[in-house]
C-alpha cells in the first residue's frame, strides 16, 4: 500500500539526533587501521606488493578508459597496417609486416593494462597459475 507523502519522506530521512549516535557509533575507517596495526592483525606487504606501490601509478576511471582507447586505436592501426604491407610478405620481404603486426598485437594486448589497472593486472600477471602464459 501506499504511504502519504509525509509519511515516506519521515521514513526515509533519518533525524539529526539519529545521525549524531549513528556516527558515533561506526567505526571510522583509519581507527580501525590504527586498531589493526595494535592488535597485529594487519596484512604486512608482501616484496612484490611493495615493489607494486611504488612502480605503479593510481589511474582514475576515465584514466583508464583514455588509456584503453588509445592503446586499441593505436593496435589497430597498426595491425591493419601491417595488412597492406602483406603483398611485400609474399614478396619475400616480411621485414616491414613483422615489425607493423607485431607491435599492433603488443598495443592491444596492453589495452587490457589499462582497463583493470596496472597495479592489478601485474598482480594476475604474476599469479601462480599464469606464470607460464605471461612468459610466453
Amino acid at each position: 500500500e501506499r504511504l502519504p507523502k509525509r509519511a515516506r519522506h519521515r521514513i526515509t530521512r533519518p533525524t539529526q539526533k539519529q545521525c549524531t549516535q549513528d556516527s558515533r557509533a561506526a567505526p571510522r575507517p583509519h581507527n580501525m587501521n590504527a586498531v589493526r596495526k595494535a592488535v597485529g592483525i594487519e596484512k604486512k606487504q608482501t616484496v612484490t606488493d611493495q615493489i607494486l606501490d611504488e612502480s605503479c601509478p593510481k589511474l582514475s576511471y576515465n584514466q583508464r578508459l583514455t588509456g584503453y582507447v588509445l592503446c586499441m586505436s593505436i593496435g589497430f592501426i597498426l595491425t591493419m597496417g601491417s595488412l597492406v604491407r602483406l603483398k611485400e610478405l609474399l614478396h619475400g620481404e616480411p621485414k616491414n609486416f613483422v615489425i607493423y603486426f607485431t607491435f599492433g598485437n603488443l598495443c592491444a594486448i596492453a589495452s587490457c593494462f589499462f582497463l583493470s589497472g596496472p597495479k592489478s593486472h601485474c598482480k594476475k600477471m604474476i599469479d601462480p597459475t599464469r606464470r607460464i602464459a605471461t612468459a610466453f
